[in-house]
């Protein structure tokens, strides 16, 4: 089974260390999330790219496979006022929302977790209708994250993208010491149900 961050840990996840490092305003602006967009944010864990993103967008829903990171969320969500996301407790390969419900997709430290990448895949590409922005451990020594066996390459992500009919464009983004960041275009075609 792959490996998943431990719940009880989540103050590291919302560390101010890991804002000199990961700051989610370098990735929003790079990704020019508009006002008027709606957003998933796929294992959100805490909440470290949530309220970020939510303070930029129409809505969010905050998605992730884990109860009590959820809980930590929402109260983390009272304290800072947002009010335009919603929470969701999701399966790995099965998230609670309708068809092409959302612009985008958010994944941080998420790929390297799943158990099976194609169906994973597969359920990402039905709820957005645009686009995903998958954020990555790099393949490589950093100061922080998981151990290297389970990183997995940008080479790799990438290969795997852009073999799949539904992507129509990956663009790779060089603004994090620790990660790498593709943003995935999916393609505009009748079968993808997005024109």
């Amino acid at each position: 089974m792959a490996h998943k961050f431990p719940h009880e840990n989540w103050e590291r996840l919302v560390s101010e260390d890991r804002r000199t490092w990961q700051d989610p305003e370098h990735l929003l602006n790079v990704l020019e999330v508009a006002p008027r967009e709606v957003w998933a944010d796929v294992g959100c864990g805490p909440g470290f790219f949530t309220i970020p993103v939510a303070r930029r967008v129409k809505k969010v829903f905050a998605v992730d496979i884990q109860a009590p990171m959820l809980g930590v969320l929402q109260k983390r969500l009272q304290n800072a006022g947002v009010t335009n996301v919603e929470i969701l407790l999701s399966g790995e390969n099965h998230i609670p929302l309708p068809d092409r419900s959302v612009d985008g997709v958010l994944l941080v430290n998420v790929f390297h977790e799943v158990q099976d990448g194609e169906a994973f895949f597969r359920e990402l590409v039905r709820i957005a209708r645009r686009r995903l922005a998958i954020v990555e451990w790099k393949r490589e020594d950093t100061p922080v994250g998981p151990p290297l066996d389970e990183r997995l390459s940008e080479f790799a992500v990438y290969s795997f993208l852009v073999a799949r009919g539904e992507v129509r464009e990956v663009k790779a983004h060089d603004i994090y010491p620790y990660h790498y960041v593709l943003e995935v275009f999916l393609t505009d075609t009748p079968q993808n149900g997005r024109l």
